[in-house]
């Protein structure tokens, strides 16, 4: 059994390292299930809520590369939304650590500073949007949409 689907929705409290259940019903359709790494508790609440008005499952936060990679190991996520500058480590280094361990986890980039565009297009993330333009951005073009992801689960 696949764990993403079969196990409760958890997120990290990165600052005490404790785990949040949220028990998922078995009505539930199952999401794409995304992680939000960034160091700005404001972004991570507005991402969190973009992310859900789009149809998608936030499967946890995490406020540093350290509980990121706790984070992926331990919820499982189809998905990351990565701040490229972290306080303990480098975005673009943590999305290929996270690649090369989990070659199916979809990472997409962001930043408030404008990214070399090479940079990311040559890395092992699926793309790179500048935070200010997520709201704008189709996430589609980087991960499958909800209701794709529930059909494909549902085979």
């Amino acid at each position: 059994m696949d764990r993403r689907l079969g196990s409760p929705n958890r997120s990290i409290d990165a600052s005490a390292g404790a785990l949040h259940h949220r028990s998922v019903t078995s009505s539930e359709t199952p999401k794409l299930r995304v992680l939000v790494v960034d160091d700005a508790p404001c972004f991570r609440e507005a991402a969190c809520q973009l992310l859900k008005a789009r149809g998608y499952a936030v499967a946890g936060e995490a406020e540093c590369a350290a509980a990121a990679l706790r984070a992926v190991a331990e919820l499982a996520p189809d998905a990351v939304l990565l701040d490229v500058h972290l306080p303990d480590g480098n975005g673009l280094e943590l999305a290929a650590d996270l690649v090369r361990a989990n070659p199916e986890l979809a990472v997409l980039l962001v930043s408030v500073n404008q990214v070399d565009e090479e940079v990311c297009r040559d890395g092992p993330a699926r793309g790179f949007v500048a935070k200010s333009q997520l709201a704008k951005v189709d996430l589609a073009k980087f991960w499958p949409p909800p209701e794709t992801t529930s059909a494909i689960l549902a085979l």
